[in-house]
């Protein structure tokens, strides 16, 4: 008998082949992933560089996590950082932060030990876990092998070094930001309640994220006016910028004597402060500072990416459920808040700071999903991006030491190790 011609063979493996060629694969990832951690043990450094420049095609985070680790085990804090009187607080106590993650963190560390290395280990831990998470969700339904244009890995590698991990680890402020970016993301992804709760645990890492949870507050209320909501944002803006300062601190002054407890006494510190300030402003303007450019040296690319962020917004006005837009709008709010702010310097340049890392992520996410404007975004702020980075470098290598960059089994050595800046310093 003849075979039937239109009977077909399948193309698809029996199940048996199918299970043993899943099983071979998961074998072969996993002593992948095995082989990855034993080589991040050695030489944490070179394996978080490559899992940065290969996360989008490789999804691997392991190298980051422990080089995160391994930073705050390395970093011996200098005199009169921030890092160095928690480090003080750990050793002689006793333990006066009021941020209860912090809080916690400290005693953590004060009760097993291990002295303030362990802290500054759960610390990079933490950051490496939030910048991964952020990272997954900057990706999020992103092809794999997607090209991007020049000016979406500019600012994506702009994005993500704008904070590295030894400010992180010398601020609390900075690492709060990556909540705050985490946040934001979900935001844009619209899950607004998970979004509010870890704006709240920024609050608890420091309490200068208390505005950006209020800027996060007015974008939610204002979803409903639609088109209006760009008008409303702008109107605040305006109010903001010709309200006294003097206003905006009995304000805060008035609802921290409401509020009672730990909260009123960080509200009533920062107002007194920034009254204190407001004596000193005309005094000395150099605000401490060594050069011109350490204390400016935002202000450049600050202006610039809202010059080309309006630019680029202008294309997508009309459409207000662009997560684009929303961004935009949280932009502008914070925004008025740092103009609000003007009275406590401090605090308003902390927000310049959260702005800043937001206009970084609306550019890269901008060309990331489009292409149109790339030249002029480019030209607007290629040259206030390279002076910015140059000079928070070099402010950032204060207290890092070389061993974070050696293979691991240098860091025994590490106390007697010299800084990055002392490394600097003999080519000079």
């Amino acid at each position: 008998m003849r075979p039937n011609r239109f009977t077909r063979r399948s193309s698809v493996p029996p199940i048996s082949d199918r299970d043993t060629m899943h099983r071979r694969l998961y074998i072969s990832k996993k002593r992948s992933f095995q082989q990855n951690i034993f080589a991040a043990l050695v030489w944490p450094f070179l394996f978080a560089a490559e899992d940065v420049f290969t996360f989008p095609k490789r999804r691997a985070f392991m190298g980051f996590v422990i080089f995160s680790a391994f930073a705050g085990l390395t970093l011996i804090p200098g005199s009169g950082s921030d890092a160095y009187t928690v480090a003080s607080q750990i050793y002689y106590g006793p333990v006066v932060t009021k941020e209860p993650i912090i809080a916690f963190l400290v005693h953590m560390a004060s009760f097993s030990g291990f002295g303030f290395h362990f802290y500054f280990m759960l610390l990079g831990l933490i950051y490496a876990s939030v910048l991964y998470w952020s990272a997954r969700l900057f990706f999020y339904n992103l092809p794999v092998n997607k090209t991007y244009s020049t000016a979406a890995l500019v600012f994506m590698l702009a994005f993500f070094l704008n904070h590295p991990v030894f400010d992180a680890l010398n601020a609390r402020y900075q690492l709060g930001i990556w909540v705050m970016l985490l946040s934001t993301f979900l935001m844009l992804d619209g899950r607004w309640q998970l979004s509010l709760c870890i704006a709240v645990l920024g609050i608890m890492i420091h309490f200068g994220h208390s505005l950006f949870s209020l800027a996060l507050v007015l974008l939610l209320l204002s979803r409903r006016l639609g088109r209006g909501q760009i008008i409303f944002a702008y109107v605040l803006l305006l109010v903001a910028f010709f309200m006294p300062s003097s206003l905006t601190l009995s304000f805060s002054d008035s609802i921290a004597q409401k509020l009672g407890g730990s909260f009123s006494e960080k509200v009533s510190n920062t107002v007194k402060l920034a009254e204190h300030n407001q004596l000193l402003s005309t005094g000395d303007s150099s605000g401490g500072y060594d050069s011109w450019f350490l204390e400016w040296f935002t202000t450049p690319i600050f202006y610039s990416l809202f010059i080309s962020g309006h630019l680029l917004w202008w294309k997508i006005r009309k459409y207000p459920k662009d997560p684009q837009f929303q961004l935009w709008i949280l932009i502008i709010l914070m925004w008025a808040l740092q103009f609000a702010m003007r009275g406590e310097p401090e605090g308003a340049g902390r927000v310049e700071r959260n702005i800043l890392a937001l206009l970084l992520m609306w550019h890269a996410r901008w060309f990331v999903y489009r292409r149109s404007g790339e030249f002029v975004a480019l030209l607007i702020n290629i040259a206030p991006m390279i002076f910015y980075f140059i000079v928070a470098y070099r402010r950032s290598v204060n207290d890092a030491r070389i061993g974070a960059f050696l293979p691991s089994f240098y860091s025994y050595f590490t106390i007697a190790m010299p800084t990055v800046e002392d490394v600097f310093s003999w080519f000079h």
